[in-house]
C-alpha cells in the first residue's frame, strides 16, 4: 500500500512539471537555445531543415496526450556531468512519446532552473544519440513503451563566439597545440608560435626557403630530462610537458621537405617570458623524394616518415635526443672555455664532436606499394601505426616486426587520417567523404571492417579531420569554407557548423582544451588564425 501511495505522488509531481514546462509558449521561447532555434546540423542540408521545422512544430505541444489518446512513455534521466547545477532527481516522468531532443532539452532546463538560451542538451538512449521522437526510436531499436526508458543527457555543442588571433600572409600547413602553446607550419617555410592564454604570437622564423610539406613536434619531461641532465630517467608524460616544469623546456621540431630533406631541430622555451629559440638541428637521412608525414610516437622513442618514395623510416628519437644532448655539452664547453686555449680543453671539444652525425640513417625501412604516402598516424598503444596515401590500401602496420597487421583495399586516395580510440578512426579521401573505420578484425582475418557511418558534407578537398579526445566528436575542414563537428554515434548530420560568410578556403583546423569552455577550435584559412568557442 505504501508504495502505491510513493507512485502516487511521484505521478502527482511529474504531471506538475509537464504542467509548468507547457503552460507558456513564452516560457518555451525564452528557454529555447541557439541550437534549439538552429536545430543541430548544417542548414545546407534539405533532410535537416526537414527534421528542423518537425521539431519547431513539436514545440507546441499542450498537456492532453491522455485526452487525444497520444501514447505516454514513462522516463528516468540520467547523466555524466559532473557540475552539482546539472544534476536532475532520480524520479521517474512520464511524457508523450512524440517528445523529441527539443522538448526534452526544455524540460530538463526548466527542472534544472536554466534560463541561460546558450545551454541546450543532447539526450542519448543505449548510448545512442536521439535525433527523432521517442516513439520512432523506440520502435527501431525494438524497444517497449512499457518499460521505463534511461535517458542520459549530455550537453549540446552550442557556439558562443569566434575571435580573430592574428593575420596570416603565409598559408598555414599544419596546426598542432601542446599545453598552452600553438605551433604552426606554413608552406612558405616558416614555423610561427603562439601562446594560447594571451591569444599573442610569441615568434616566427624563417627555418627553410623551400616548399615544407610535412612538420611536427614532440615535446615530453623524457627529453626534458636528457637534455638538462645527459639522463634517458624520469617520468615521461607523452606528448604533454609537466607545466610545473623547471622554467626551461625543450621540444623537438621535425620538417619533410619538397626535396625528401628531413630535418629535426631544438628549440628551447622560456616558461616564463614565452621566448622560443632554436638550439641546434640534425639532418635524417634517407629519403629522397617529397617527404608529406612526419609522427612521433605518443611516448616520443620513435619517429616515422613517408612521402613521394614510397617507403616508410623508423628513426630511433631517443638517439637523436642523445646526439642533441651532445651538441648542447660541446656548446656549453665551448662558452664556458672562451678564452682557455689550453691543449685539454680543446682535445675534450675534439673528442665530444667525434661522437655526433651529420645526418642520422633510420634504423629500419618499410618499401610499400600504396604510391606516394599522405598519412602516418600512431594508436594509442605506441606499437600500431595506420599507413594511407594515394595508392588503393589502407595498413596497420606493427611497429615491432614492421608487418602489416591489418588492411583494407578502399580503392580512393585518403587525403587526411586521424585516431579516435584504440579500435577506430576516421579517413576523408579525394572525393571528400568521411568513413569511419574500424581495426577489430572479423571472423579472424587481417581484414579493416568498414563502418556503415559515412559522412558527406564537404563538396571540396578536406584538409582536416581530428578527432576530439573525448573519443565522440571529431572535426572536418575543408576549401568549401565550412568546418563540421560531428558525433560518431550519429550516421549522418553533423552536430555543428561553422561557417564564413565570405567562405575563404579552410587550410586546417584542430581542437583547443580551453579552461573556459567545454570545447574550442582553432583554424586557419587564407587570411586569418581564428578561435571558435563553445
Amino acid at each position: 500500500m505504501t508504495q502505491f501511495m510513493d507512485m502516487n505522488k511521484k505521478k502527482k509531481k511529474k504531471k506538475k512539471t509537464l504542467n509548468n514546462i507547457s503552460s507558456s509558449d513564452d516560457n518555451v521561447s525564452e528557454l529555447m537555445s541557439d541550437s534549439d532555434v538552429d536545430e543541430i546540423g548544417s542548414e545546407k542540408n534539405d533532410e535537416y531543415n526537414e527534421q528542423h521545422n518537425s521539431d519547431n512544430d513539436a514545440l507546441m505541444y499542450e498537456d492532453s496526450s491522455s485526452k487525444n489518446g497520444d501514447k505516454q512513455v514513462q522516463i528516468i534521466f540520467t547523466t555524466k556531468i559532473t557540475d552539482a547545477g546539472y544534476k536532475v532527481d532520480d524520479s521517474t516522468y512520464t511524457v508523450p512519446t512524440k517528445f523529441k531532443r527539443i522538448d526534452l532539452s526544455i524540460m530538463v532546463k526548466q527542472l534544472l532552473n536554466i534560463v541561460d538560451s546558450n545551454v541546450s542538451f543532447d539526450f542519448l538512449i543505449n548510448n545512442k544519440i536521439l535525433r527523432t521522437s521517442i516513439k520512432d526510436f523506440l520502435e527501431n531499436n525494438n524497444m517497449f513503451s512499457e518499460d521505463v526508458i534511461e535517458i542520459e543527457y549530455i550537453k549540446s555543442i552550442t557556439k558562443k563566439k569566434t575571435n580573430k588571433i592574428d593575420d596570416t600572409t603565409k598559408w598555414i600547413s599544419n596546426l598542432i597545440i601542446l599545453d598552452d602553446k600553438l605551433y604552426c607550419s606554413s608552406f612558405q617555410g616558416t614555423l610561427l608560435y603562439y601562446d594560447l592564454n594571451k591569444f599573442k604570437k610569441i615568434n616566427e622564423n624563417i627555418v627553410t626557403s623551400m616548399t615544407l610539406f610535412a612538420y611536427n613536434i614532440c615535446k615530453n619531461n623524457k627529453l626534458n630530462n636528457y637534455i638538462n641532465n645527459g639522463s634517458n630517467s624520469g617520468s615521461n608524460s607523452g606528448n604533454n610537458s609537466d607545466s610545473n616544469s623547471d622554467k626551461i623546456s625543450y621540444h623537438e621540431s621535425a620538417i619533410g621537405l619538397s626535396n625528401g630533406t628531413l630535418k629535426v631541430f631544438l628549440y628551447k622555451e622560456n616558461n616564463n617570458n614565452g621566448e622560443i629559440k632554436k638550439e641546434n638541428e640534425l639532418y635524417l637521412g634517407s629519403h629522397n623524394d617529397m617527404i608529406k608525414a612526419i609522427e612521433f610516437n605518443k611516448s616520443g622513442s620513435l619517429l616515422i616518415s613517408s612521402g613521394a618514395d614510397e617507403k616508410i623510416n623508423i628513426y630511433d628519437n631517443t638517439y637523436i635526443i642523445e646526439q642533441f644532448f651532445h651538441m648542447n655539452s660541446i656548446n656549453k664547453n665551448i662558452s664556458d672555455n672562451i678564452g682557455d686555449s689550453s691543449s685539454s680543453n680543446v682535445k675534450r671539444s675534439n673528442n665530444n664532436k667525434r661522437k655526433i652525425q651529420n645526418i642520422i640513417m633510420p634504423k629500419k625501412c618499410i618499401n610499400t606499394e600504396v604510391g606516394i604516402i599522405t598519412n602516418l598516424k600512431f594508436f594509442n598503444d605506441n606499437n600500431k601505426f595506420v599507413c594511407t596515401g594515394l595508392g588503393n590500401n589502407i595498413n596497420i602496420y606493427d611497429i615491432l616486426d614492421c608487418n602489416i597487421s591489418s588492411t583494407f583495399a578502399y580503392k580512393k586516395s585518403i587525403m587526411c587520417v586521424d585516431i579516435i580510440n584504440d579500435n577506430l578512426f576516421i579517413v576523408a579521401d579525394e572525393q571528400s567523404i568521411i568513413k569511419l573505420l574500424d581495426i577489430r578484425c572479423m571472423n579472424n582475418q587481417n581484414n579493416i571492417s568498414l563502418n556503415e557511418k559515412k559522412y558527406y558534407f564537404h563538396d571540396k578537398i578536406i584538409t582536416s579531420i581530428k578527432a576530439n579526445k573525448n573519443e565522440t566528436y571529431f572535426l572536418s575542414a575543408s576549401h568549401d569554407g565550412y568546418i563540421n563537428i560531428y558525433d560518431i554515434r550519429l550516421n549522418k548530420l553533423p552536430v555543428y557548423t561553422i561557417e564564413n560568410e565570405k567562405k575563404p578556403k579552410i587550410l586546417d583546423a584542430t581542437w583547443f582544451y580551453n579552461k573556459n569552455y567545454q570545447h574550442s577550435i582553432i583554424s586557419a584559412d587564407e587570411y586569418n588564425l581564428n578561435v571558435h568557442n563553445f
